[in-house]
């Protein structure tokens, strides 16, 4: 004011900001348009297209995520993963591209429908599909994990717990009454002097004559039998029940781990790298008819599974329990998901679970609601659960068994 300049009004201020943003777009998209193979831009054009008898194009069958939490969901979540990474968008150079620019150009493709992406610019319809397959390549692999998190810890793990403990309590009046003649027969051998009046030892027949008047050796035999069979040996622990159940689901399993292995690329801490080896070479020991005991990781089966790995009745000597040992490198893979001492290098960096759902310093855990809509996460180490990263911009995708539209919420990653 003071020099008297006469700037321009509002209007023209807009469409000089509208210039220069278009010619930047564009840029853009012709920067990408370029970075793309003419193989690679034929094939994403192609998922604009919907197949007969279908209802959506393949980029948005492609974006829904798994309905259902199953075996067979799993071999599909991770079929589709494949699918994705085959496409090679991955393999695309855009270091010269900001992320925030490919993540918008993501959300546009994502969120836009096939008819709409057709009617556009060829340089800016590249553009905009390459960043959308990118993410895609990222989001199926969170989806997959996100499935096996919720397979193992509700259809499996949970399940197999929950019919075990339901055996314990079955066996327990089983258990009530042999304890009892145990208890008959030692408070006999107890009260029982160790010599007569007249000096002499009482010897084992004689103690055994004073035990069969209270309880019979036969029934005694068969108590401790009993006993046995539902106590835990000293060598195992108190999962033995519910991964006996476990080993019994073996089937929802097998399917989906060589997938598992092939699809995605885990990578390990110090502490979680036995496991990533043990779980690489796990397809190729279920493909064999017998697996030897010194070809499996003995490191990792502890307690209760050393019985059932190395010593099932059903098997020859020295061969291993192929579902079992599954099941126990499967256990040891979740629980070090969850504590990061596992990865997948192709997933999303960031929280495990919504800000919502950190537990707070009381140390409560999060509402049953929270739980039910959190979305796990695996993560490369060196974020700790205990502190929730500052929120930014993900994509919210609906857990298993839910069939809400996906939409773009605020959400905790990096």
């Amino acid at each position: 004011m003071n020099n008297r300049v006469l700037l321009p009004g509002v209007t023209t201020l807009a469409r000089m900001v509208a210039a220069v943003r278009s010619k930047e777009n564009n840029r853009l998209h012709a920067a990408l348009y370029d970075a793309v193979p003419y193989g690679l831009r034929t094939e994403m054009v192609r998922l604009l297209e919907v197949p007969e008898k279908k209802r959506v194009s393949e980029l948005e069958r492609l974006w829904l995520g798994p309905m259902r939490v199953s075996g067979k969901a799993m071999e599909l979540a991770l079929e589709r993963a494949r699918e994705v990474r085959g496409l090679g968008a991955g393999t695309v150079d855009v270091g010269r591209v900001p992320a925030a620019r490919l993540t918008g150009l993501a959300r546009y493709g994502l969120t836009s429908k096939a008819p709409t992406l057709k009617r556009l610019e060829v340089t800016r319809q590249t553009a905009t599909l390459l960043a959308a397959v990118r993410h895609l390549e990222t989001a199926t692999v969170d989806d997959a994990l996100d499935l096996l998190h919720a397979l193992m810890a509700t259809k499996l793990l949970a399940k197999a717990e929950r019919m075990g403990n339901d055996a314990k309590l079955k066996a327990l009046p089983q258990l009530r009454k042999a304890a009892k003649k145990v208890a008959a027969a030692v408070d006999v051998l107890m009260t029982t002097p160790p010599a007569t009046d007249t000096g002499e030892l009482v010897s084992v027949v004689d103690a055994w004559s004073a035990i069969e008047q209270v309880v019979p050796r036969e029934q005694l035999a068969e108590t401790l039998a009993t006993i046995a069979a539902v106590v835990p040996d000293t060598d195992g622990d108190d999962d033995a029940e519910w991964r006996s159940e476990l080993i019994a689901r073996y089937g929802t399993v097998r399917g989906f781990i060589r997938l598992l292995v092939e699809v995605i690329d885990f990578g390990a801490v110090e502490a979680g790298a036995p496991v990533v080896k043990a779980l690489k070479r796990l397809p190729e020991l279920i493909g064999r008819k017998k697996v030897g005991a010194e070809e499996v990781a003995s490191d990792l089966v502890t307690g209760s599974w050393q019985r059932l790995v190395f010593a099932n009745p059903s098997l020859p000597h020295g061969v291993v329990d192929k579902a079992a040992y599954s099941f126990c490198v499967l256990e040891h893979l979740h629980r070090l998901l969850r504590r990061r001492d596992v990865f997948a290098r192709e997933a999303t960096a960031g929280a495990i679970r919504a800000p919502s759902c950190w537990p707070g310093p009381s140390g409560r855990p999060p509402s049953r609601r929270c739980s039910q809509h959190s979305v796990w996460r695996a993560s490369p180490p060196g974020t700790s659960p205990n502190s929730p990263p500052p929120c930014t911009r993900r994509t919210f995708r609906s857990p298993p068994g839910c069939r809400a539209t996906p939409r773009w919420r605020w959400w905790a990653g990096s």
